[in-house]
């Protein structure tokens, strides 16, 4: 969860999966944890998905329904 101070403090919830070595931007903003564990092929595939900027959202809708240990 993170707080989003543009809406008043409300709580949020987001993830980010990053395939580069350098993620300093992300450096006392968020807090990391977890690992790829199966399907590494397919996140990569997500990174050649054109984006919009400046938010970078993806052009083609992409959705992870399953996620956590099993």
């Amino acid at each position: 969860m993170m707080k989003d101070i543009k809406k008043n403090g409300a709580q949020d919830s987001r993830f980010f999966i990053t395939t580069e070595p350098d993620a300093t931007w992300a450096d006392g903003k968020y807090v990391a944890f977890g690992r790829v564990v199966k399907g590494l092929d397919f996140i990569r595939g997500m990174t050649i998905i054109p984006t919009v900027p400046p938010s970078n959202y993806p052009k083609t809708p992409v959705r992870i329904i399953a996620s956590g240990l099993l």
